[in-house]
């Protein structure tokens, strides 16, 4: 019976991470913001990718340990690291429809994820709940 629970959590991980990624590629294409200009696209999309894989999991992280400091550091760093682009309003639109879509889809599975722990699961995320005034 545990390892279907570790397989459960496993696929609502993948879920967080790696599914996020197609959904903020079909909130981009449904806004119809454009893909800014970059040289070595393959290598960007590729790291982009990677980098909302790893955005979602410290957002995960952050909330579940109660701690805000994590998620505006997340927030930070993907500002800093685009800074200059930013002066561009299609970069700019591009970036904060990418990162609002990763950000909104990593609290979505995280109350997901918090609702299956509380209701069939291990109970590993006892207060990551009330984080979004669910708690019991």
């Amino acid at each position: 019976m545990i390892a279907v629970h570790i397989a459960a959590y496993l696929a609502l991980l993948a879920l967080l991470t790696v599914g996020g990624n197609a959904v903020c590629r079909l909130v981009l294409r449904l806004s119809a913001a454009k893909t800014p200009p970059e040289t070595g696209e393959a290598i960007s999309l590729r790291a982009g990718r990677t980098i909302g894989v790893l955005e979602r999991a410290l957002v995960f992280v952050g909330l579940v340990a109660r701690s805000w400091e994590i998620v505006a550091a997340v927030v930070a760093l993907k500002t800093v690291a685009r800074y200059r682009k930013l002066d561009d309003q299609s970069n700019a639109e591009y970036f904060l429809v990418g990162s609002l879509a990763s950000l909104l889809w990593a609290a979505l599975m995280i109350t997901v994820i918090a609702l299956y722990d509380r209701a069939w699961g291990l109970g590993l995320l006892p207060g990551a709940l009330g984080l979004f005034g669910l708690a019991p």
